[in-house]
Parts: structure tokens; C-alpha cells; sequence
């Protein structure tokens, strides 16, 4: 019993580690520093920056995130080295300073696009340096990791105001949160590959893609809905989905937390663990929808007064959205580790053509409502089929 006390005391205290993590850095980026750049440039620039953002997101978190979700999934069935994860990055890094060049060259010309790329490729790194204290499990140094990265962001920003660039933000962020790893850790060292490098090579490379699917999609407004009706309406989006996108936040940190200790325990999770979480998972969604219903008319009315609060049916479709893709979020977590990338990336292609489909056409036709239509319905179906793979090929019982 006192055993399994401080293994769940620590897991919650781990958890709240996290969560503070991504509260710090999105709390700071949201309520201070988006508003701050809203107001000083304008609400049509702020909806380009946006965009901008959307690619090194969607870059970033699936090719980071991509190498150090599949190094702690892999954890658990063979054998890897450190020089393994630096090799890939040695391939990965360089795609990730091209692409987002190739990418922002359609908006910038000059030494900007060198700018541009390069947070691109230090928000990768930044994104694959947790690996370091989730193989550890030691959460309270990756929340010292994103306050120095926040710190940054704070920093930046007072550049932002003296030079109007908002590269400074991003950029002085980034450097911060890598100089931490550099200082304090030997994640970059370690040249010697393992005889699996092929089959990490492999699993990481589907994983990889599966998240650049997953990354596109959720930044899919930023692209679709400046096309079809200008920066000022990616703005409007943005905000009406920031609350149910703060609780998407959320699932970062559990399913760190979820991916860490099963990747840290060799025991087999079954239909009952999964029908156990899969309850909670629908009744915190429940909670949030009416939370975030209630909240974003006041959210918006304090830090955006130049948008219109009162919406209800936007507010809803989009907030209805964003909560199935929060449960749906968590649920494919349990997929990755415990059923491997082949399932994650399957699922990941089947949903993205309905959202991608459905996206272009109800926008076009019915503008930003439109877009909010098509997010609630892709994720909704997204959410049962995760439910449908989970129950159809989960084992029963852990013998």
C-alpha cells in the first residue's frame, strides 16, 4: 500500500509539474503577450502572424515531438541508443530548415525567410529536448525548462515593442529553452548507432508523418480561412477557439505523463484500463464544453475588445470542436503505446481526408462558420474511431 501511494503521489505531482508547465508558457503567450502584439499591430497583421506561426507549429511538434514520442513508445519492446536519436536528428533538422523556407518564401522575401527558418528549426529541437526529462521522469525540471523558455518569450517581447519585429519573440524564446539543454544535459552527445537503427529510422519516420497529419489539420483553420476570407477572420477564429484550444493544451501534459510511465512500465494495458479512462475522458469533456461556452465571451470582451463576443453559435460550433478533438487527443495516446505508429498514422490518414474535404468545401461556401462545421464534424468522427480501434484490438486482460 505505501508503495502504491508514492507511485501515484509522485504521477500526480509529476502531472501538476506538466500541466503548470503548459499553463506558464500558453498563460504568458495568451493573455499577455497575443493581446500585446494584437494591439500594437493591428488585428489583420496579428491574423498574418498567426499563419505565419501555424508552420512552425505544425513543423516543429511533428518533427520533435514526432522523435521523442517514438524514442519513450520504443522504450518498452527493444533495444535503442542515445546515437540512434542523433542521427535522426542530424537527417530531420535540415528538412525542417527547408521546408519552413520553402513555406514562408510565399510571404517573405530576403532575410526574413532565413529568420523564419531558423525558428523553425530551434523550435524542433526545442520540441524533441523534453525527451530528456521524460525518460528520466523528472517533470520538475521540464517545467524549469518551459519557464526559461516563457522567460524568453517575455524578454522577446519588450524586443517586439522597441523594434516591431516579431521574429524577436519567437527567436530569443527558443535560443533560451536549447541553451538550458546544452547547459544541463547530454542529449546531444552519443554518435554510436544501435544495431535497430533501421527499425527507429522506420517507426519514427511513421510517427512523424502521422503528427505532421495531426499538426496540419489542427492549424487548418490558419490556412483555409485566410484563403477563403482574409487575416481578419483567421484573428476572429483564433480567439473564439483559444479556451477549448488552452484545454487541448491540456493533453500535451497528460499524454506526456501517460506515454512516460507506460513506456516506463513493461505491463500490457487491456479493454478495462481503456473503458476506466474513456469514461473520465467523456465526462471532462462534458464539463469543459459548458466551461468553455461560458468563458469565451469573457475571455474575448477583456483581452480582444475589437471582436465582436457575442457570437453564441461560433462560439459554440468551435468550442464543440475543439472538445472532441481533446477527448479524441487523449485516447490516441494509449493507441501509440500500446498498439504502435502503424495504428496511430491509419487513423490519423483516415480522419485528415474527411476534415481536409469537408474544411475546403464548407468554407468556401459558407465561410468561417463553415470551416467551424467541418472541424466539429472530422473530429466528432475522429473521437468514435478511436473508441472503435481501441475496444476492437486491445486485449481483454493483461495475462
Amino acid at each position: 500500500m505505501k508503495e502504491l501511494y508514492l507511485k501515484y503521489k509522485k504521477i500526480l505531482r509529476d502531472l501538476m509539474y506538466t500541466i503548470g508547465a503548459q499553463l506558464l508558457m500558453n498563460g504568458v503567450l495568451q493573455i499577455i503577450i497575443y493581446p500585446i502584439m494584437n494591439r500594437t499591430i493591428g488585428q489583420y497583421e496579428f491574423g498574418n502572424i498567426i499563419t505565419y506561426m501555424g508552420f512552425v507549429y505544425i513543423i516543429g511538434d511533428a518533427i520533435g515531438s514526432g522523435i521523442c514520442n517514438n524514442r519513450l513508445a520504443l522504450k518498452k519492446s527493444i533495444e535503442t541508443s542515445q546515437g540512434d536519436y542523433n542521427h535522426l536528428l542530424k537527417l530531420f533538422l535540415p528538412l525542417s530548415f527547408i521546408a519552413g523556407g520553402i513555406l514562408i518564401h510565399l510571404y517573405f522575401q530576403g532575410i526574413g525567410v532565413l529568420i523564419y527558418s531558423l525558428i523553425v528549426l530551434l523550435t524542433t529541437i526545442r520540441y524533441y529536448g523534453q525527451v530528456q526529462f521524460r525518460l528520466q521522469l523528472d517533470f520538475q525540471k521540464n517545467f524549469i525548462y518551459f519557464a526559461i523558455l516563457t522567460g524568453g518569450y517575455g524578454i522577446g517581447t519588450i524586443a517586439f515593442l522597441f523594434t516591431k519585429s516579431w521574429y524577436c519573440i519567437f527567436l530569443i524564446g527558443e535560443i533560451c529553452a536549447i541553451l538550458y539543454l546544452i547547459f544541463t544535459t547530454h542529449l546531444f552527445k552519443g554518435k554510436d548507432k544501435s544495431q535497430n537503427y533501421n527499425k527507429v529510422l522506420h517507426s519514427t519516420s511513421l510517427l512523424i508523418f502521422s503528427y505532421l497529419i495531426t499538426d496540419i489539420l489542427v492549424n487548418l483553420y490558419r490556412f483555409v480561412i485566410n484563403y477563403y476570407c482574409g487575416p481578419e477572420a483567421v484573428s476572429t477564429y483564433y480567439v473564439f477557439s483559444m479556451i477549448g484550444k488552452t484545454l487541448i493544451m491540456f493533453t500535451a501534459p497528460i499524454n506526456n505523463i501517460i506515454l512516460s510511465y507506460l513506456a516506463d512500465d513493461k505491463s500490457q494495458f487491456n479493454k478495462s484500463n481503456f473503458t476506466t479512462i474513456v469514461k473520465i475522458v467523456l465526462i471532462v469533456s462534458v464539463l469543459c464544453m459548458i466551461a468553455c461556452v461560458i468563458v469565451t465571451p469573457i475571455y474575448i470582451t477583456l483581452l480582444y475588445p475589437n471582436m465582436n463576443a457575442m457570437n453564441w453559435t461560433l462560439n459554440i460550433v468551435v468550442n464543440a470542436a475543439q472538445i472532441f478533438n481533446f477527448g479524441a487527443g487523449l485516447i490516441i495516446t494509449l493507441i501509440l503505446a500500446t498498439l504502435g505508429a502503424k495504428y496511430h498514422l491509419c487513423l490519423q490518414l483516415v480522419y485528415g481526408t474527411l476534415f481536409m474535404i469537408t474544411a475546403l468545401l464548407f468554407t468556401k461556401y459558407f465561410g468561417i462558420m463553415g470551416f467551424g462545421f467541418a472541424a466539429c464534424i472530422s473530429n466528432f468522427f475522429r473521437l468514435i474511431e478511436m473508441l472503435i480501434v481501441g475496444y476492437k484490438k486491445l486485449p481483454y486482460s493483461m495475462d
